[in-house]
């Protein structure tokens, strides 16, 4: 008899830490909703939740990787950093897609939810700064009353910065991601 797979990104985030971080094999058909090749980042969605994927060298080393791409990752499970996660072995092209209807968050404060980490989300927020250096364009953006930053990648080559966004109010899609402790508590959120 051999060992379980798991198939979905829920079944993941639904493992005891003990049991993510023996290892057991991974294998999803996910789409892409972060990519950072310069960092080596990766979140996807399976159309029911979001995580995020250890996987820096393959990440750095796939030009075609974008979001809406739909990409077969087989690997292993760890108990991550925040919630359980995966170390990558491979990832597969399967083509573009569409990306997944996001969670849409209206509630007051709901952004601070640690469930929500790794998920595709849409917020309206007002655009209070945006800053640009070498790793591509921040904006810092007032979400539920909460100041929050988010960052675009350099590779989506959106320049100049869009200034005209300055205290106005957006309609926002995108991965959060959670800052933590040493503890794995979470100590803040980005977008």
């Amino acid at each position: 008899m051999g060992q379980e797979v798991v198939r979905s990104v829920a079944e993941l985030r639904a493992l005891a830490p003990e049991k993510a971080a023996k290892g057991l094999p991974v294998e999803m058909e996910v789409v892409v909703t972060y990519v950072d090749r310069e960092w080596g980042l990766l979140f996807v969605h399976d159309d029911e939740s979001g995580i995020y994927v250890e996987a820096r060298e393959l990440v750095k080393k796939a030009s075609w990787l974008s979001p809406g791409r739909k990409i077969r990752v087989k690997g292993v499970a760890t108990k991550g950093s925040f919630v359980p996660s995966m170390d990558a072995a491979s990832l597969d092209d399967l083509g573009m897609t569409q990306m997944p209807a996001p969670r849409v968050l209206k509630m007051p404060r709901e952004i601070l939810l640690p469930a929500l980490d790794g998920q595709w989300v849409e917020v309206e927020a007002v655009v209070k700064r945006v800053m640009q250096d070498t790793s591509g364009i921040k904006f810092l953006l007032q979400v539920q009353g909460l100041d929050v930053l988010m960052t675009l990648p350099a590779h989506e080559g959106r320049t100049p910065p869009p200034m005209h966004l300055l205290e106005r109010r957006v309609r926002v899609q995108a991965v959060v991601a959670t800052t933590f402790n040493a503890q794995s508590q979470m100590s803040g959120r980005f977008l």
